[in-house]
Parts: structure tokens; C-alpha cells; sequence
């Protein structure tokens, strides 16, 4: 659908970014370790979900702990 909007010179939305992010592509968003976002979850500090094996953490929960731990 997008790529035939496209071609037709239509307008397309961009998608929505994202919700959730795995650790270590939350790690990537905060340049830190794996190690430390887990310690910061363990803590409460950041709030995730567990679904299945996977830890996802919502980017809000990253907006907040950054705006929390604003220098």
C-alpha cells in the first residue's frame, strides 16, 4: 500500500514511531550498557514489561527517567 501511494505521488503518513524497545535498544537511545539499564529496571528506577523472554521497556519510561535524572 505505501509503496503503491508513493508511486502515485500521494501523500503517505509516516508510521508511528515505536513504543516499546527491546534493552538493548534502549541502551543505544541512552549511549549506556545493557548492565546499567537492567540495574536502573531491578531498582524501579525504569519501569518494562516482561512478554515471553523479552524485556521491553516504553519509551515513555525513558522520557521520564531522563527528564528525572536531568543534571
Amino acid at each position: 500500500m505505501y509503496i503503491t501511494a508513493i508511486a502515485k505521488g500521494q501523500e503517505v503518513p509516516s508510521p508511528e514511531p515505536r513504543r516499546l524497545l527491546s534493552v538493548n535498544e534502549a541502551a543505544a537511545m541512552l549511549c549506556c550498557s545493557r548492565a546499567f539499564l537492567y540495574t536502573r529496571i531491578q531498582s524501579g528506577d525504569i519501569s518494562s514489561v516482561k512478554l515471553g523472554r523479552r524485556r521491553l521497556i516504553s519509551t515513555v519510561a525513558l522520557q521520564e527517567f531522563v527528564e528525572r535524572n536531568a543534571a
